[in-house]
């Protein structure tokens, strides 16, 4: 048998020999990804939009490789540091060093990651790197639609856009160092800042808890992840909890 660890180092291998082979979204000629490091993989049901080094995105039809060429593109001229899908599969944002998030849109009724069916819909500049990013999970039915993002300014920002493509920013937090991580889930946002972990209601942002980050993990970056709709697993290091809203 096949030892887990092996499965996911073939997993990555695979990955990096399929970007040489995806194409621009503009339609250019075939983007050469030899010498990248991949910085970022987000996975959704029979895709993978992988960001590197460079600042690069490259949406992949599962782990098909060379065989299925993907989408390109290259919406920062820094290293990628977060991806999010929402949870239609039809938009990806990311964030990067180079303080940008950017938002990428399939086009209506296409089903395939070829270069012609995606269109970046958003991009929003901060100002320094922005370290995480999360789409508002029902983003392509909402009527308003809805980022987080935070990173090295120590803001945790609401990003949203409504009719006649009209848009604010609202800060969240702030003044508690860098926003490390964000997690959304069905109700409720997490984050994670130098003082601990933080969760809110998603549309209202109403307060709900803060989770200090605990000693022994003062020097460990934070690991967050809803397990259903109301359980956060999150970690410092060797330090694991679970936490229940209620």
């Amino acid at each position: 048998a096949t030892r887990p660890g092996a499965r996911c180092w073939a997993m990555l291998r695979h990955i990096r020999y399929a970007l040489p082979t995806t194409r621009s979204a503009k339609g250019g000629r075939e983007q050469q990804g030899r010498g990248e490091a991949v910085t970022k993989v987000a996975s959704h049901t029979g895709y993978l939009a992988v960001g590197t080094d460079r600042g690069n995105l490259w949406l992949l039809s599962g782990l098909t490789g060379s065989a299925t060429p993907g989408v390109h593109m290259r919406p920062h001229v820094e290293a990628v540091r977060d991806i999010s899908w929402d949870v239609s599969g039809c938009y990806v944002a990311t964030c990067g060093e180079d303080g940008c998030v950017a938002v990428v849109g399939r086009r209506s009724g296409s089903e395939t990651a070829r270069a012609d069916e995606w269109d970046v819909v958003d991009e929003q500049t901060y100002g320094d790197a922005v370290l995480a990013v999360r789409l508002d999970p029902r983003y392509a039915t909402r009527r308003e639609r809805v980022f987080l993002a935070g990173g090295r300014a120590g803001e945790l920002v609401r990003h949203t856009r409504g009719w006649f493509n009209a848009s604010k920013d609202s800060t969240v937090d702030d003044g508690e160092g860098a926003i490390e991580r964000v997690a959304w889930g069905a109700h409720w946002v997490a984050w994670a800042n130098a003082r601990g972990v933080k969760i809110m209601h998603g549309d209202t942002c109403s307060p709900v808890s803060f989770v200090p980050r605990p000693s022994s993990g003062e020097s460990a970056a934070c690991s967050l992840c809803w397990e259903d709709d109301d359980r956060l697993l999150l970690g410092w290091g060797e330090v694991v909890m679970v936490i229940q809203v209620v």
